[in-house]
């Protein structure tokens, strides 16, 4: 009887095996890439030409065999992928480190990873920015009431680097990993992650989630739905604009899921191939295969959501002289016509500057760029709530400002922005700059502030700066004196890691010799503590 069952058994998993391999499409990355350890999450650069993903385990990691995972990196040849290496640098820690996804330019990198400041350990989001051919250190991204209390974390960005989905343990989960989203806010932060809900998240674990391009169907991975072994891929469509309700999960199928565990699904940029991880066929360590895409193999998509575009320049369609603002709007086919100057705070005069418009979330990133002659600009957008416009302009202090759409009424809305220019001796504070009290610890959100200071420095390289730190009066004086060299410091060392020379930058700490308010109430002694940054030169 026993041998009876175990020949049914024997021969049901035989024709199991049979049916994956008649209808496997999948190969197996060549030994370039795959180990004896374990690889996982595969993200290719924007350019193509590079392989990232996470390999755990290995000797030569940052923990060495206990590590549990740092990032590896294969370049692209003509018949594959060439050796892996580790990637050098500060990217890497004995953590667990693993790539989100990159900007549109590739030269910012979003991470998951574990990691430490000071003796707090800290689970979260990260980025770092490419400079010279290096990565910089990590630095959070502040994320508004992240929580994971699991040990594993996964996540990746939209093709539209505005929605991030990230696979965590969290508020209002419904069992072990639940898939939530999170929207990148106008001043570059993001908000708190929000459940997909019941339709997508089990009891159990959804993992690694992946956005196709039209920002509505989404494939992730899953061992709560039945499949064809531990963890397979699934895919649903986003059905309204609340991200919780979603079309019934449906298994991609025999063709890419196979008896062992698959997850971390991700497009090659040319949109040939899936990536991915599975442990198909192996001692129960991930390898990284890939499939190439057939025209059925995908869902159906819909029709992606419509972009912010841009119109032609007009000529001469604003007067000059002095900056007024003016409000009449036009609203036809929900777009509104935005038009307006851009000019310099010290005489008025237009300003050749690069806006661009970052509505809310679902909507590409667009930018137009004001007329040399007049300084004006015109575009139509799409009628929202809300955009965030940035303003660029070579020689001049990048602005970011709010422009409400919402309720207005008329022919045509006209929004005026004016840059200061970065002149030599003009000091510029960054309110954003905030330390825990007491300490040189920079409190997350510094960190949008202080990127926006390379930003600036990167587009302006003739200009060189003294960064001053300054404190209230209260406590001793000597070591209010201290205590902001040190915090100054800090902000160099920061700068200097994303790649600004060394000798741009000159920091002194003043202390309490340089208030700006009255240190006599709490209201203006707290203006007093502040950091900025004064153009010593500038050679352009």
């Amino acid at each position: 009887m026993k041998n009876s069952i175990l020949y049914i058994l024997l021969l049901i998993l035989g024709i199991c095996t049979n049916a994956f391999t008649q209808t496997d499409r999948t190969e197996k990355l060549d030994s370039t890439v795959n180990t004896s350890y374990d690889e996982i999450n595969p993200v290719i650069h924007p350019d193509g030409d590079k392989l990232y993903f996470s390999r755990a385990n290995h000797p030569d990691n940052t923990g060495g065999k206990k590590d549990a995972g740092d990032i590896w990196v294969a370049d692209k040849e003509a018949d594959g992928w060439g050796p892996a290496q580790k990637v050098e640098g500060p990217i890497n820690n004995r953590f667990y480190n693993g790539i989100i996804g990159f900007s549109s330019d590739g030269n910012t990198m979003f991470l998951h990873h574990l990691y430490k400041e000071g003796k707090m350990q800290t689970r979260g989001v990260s980025k770092s920015i490419k400079k010279n051919g290096n990565w910089s250190a990590p630095r959070a991204v502040p994320i508004s009431f992240f929580q994971n209390r699991s040990e594993h974390q996964s996540a990746s960005l939209a093709a539209n680097k505005q929605v991030m989905l990230l696979s965590l343990e969290s508020y209002g989960n419904y069992g072990a990993e639940d898939i939530y989203v999170t929207f990148r806010k106008a001043n570059g932060q993001w908000t708190s992650p929000e459940n997909l809900g019941s339709q997508i998240n089990t009891r159990y674990q959804e993992y690694s989630p992946y956005l196709l391009a039209d920002n509505k169907t989404l494939i992730f991975a899953s061992n709560g739905y039945d499949g064809y072994g531990s963890m397979d891929f699934f895919y649903s469509t986003r059905l309204d604009e609340s991200w919780k309700n979603w079309s019934k999960p449906q298994n991609l199928g025999a063709e890419i899921n196979s008896s062992g565990r698959e997850a971390y699904y991700h497009i090659s940029p040319d949109g040939k191939y899936a990536y991915f991880m599975s442990t198909r066929n192996s001692e129960g360590y991930g390898d990284l295969r890939r499939m190439k895409l057939q025209k059925d193999d995908l869902p159906n998509q819909v029709e992606e959501e419509e972009p912010v575009f841009v119109t032609e320049m007009p000529e001469n369609t604003m007067p000059s002289g002095d900056v007024e603002e003016t409000v009449t709007i036009e609203t036809a086919d929900s777009t509104i016509t935005v038009s307006g100057l851009v000019v310099s705070e010290t005489d008025n005069q237009p300003i050749n500057a690069q806006l661009t418009f970052m509505p809310g979330q679902g909507n590409d990133i667009s930018g137009t760029v004001s007329d040399k002659t007049n300084g004006s600009f015109e575009i139509k957008l799409p009628h929202t709530d809300n955009y965030l416009v940035k303003i660029e302009a070579q020689g001049f202090l990048n602005t970011e400002e709010n422009l409400f759409l919402a309720g207005k009424t008329g022919n045509s809305f006209s929004q005026n922005f004016i840059l200061t220019p970065l002149e030599v001796g003009r000091t510029f504070r960054l309110d954003n700059v905030l330390f825990q009290r007491g300490t040189t610890n920079l409190v997350d959100s510094s960190y949008v502030e202080l990127d926006k200071v390379i930003e600036m420095m990167n587009q302006n390289p003739g200009i060189e700066i003294e960064l001053g730190g300054h404190t209230d009066n209260r406590g001793a004086a000597r070591a209010n004196l201290k205590l902001s060299q040190e915090r100054v410091d800090k902000v160099k060392q920061y700068l200097v890691e994303n790649g600004i020379d060394d000798d741009r930058i000159e920091g002194k700490g003043y202390g309490s010799l340089k208030p700006i308010a009255s240190n006599k109430n709490e209201t203006t002694r707290k203006l007093n503590r502040r950091v900025e940054f004064t153009i010593l030169k500038n050679k352009e």
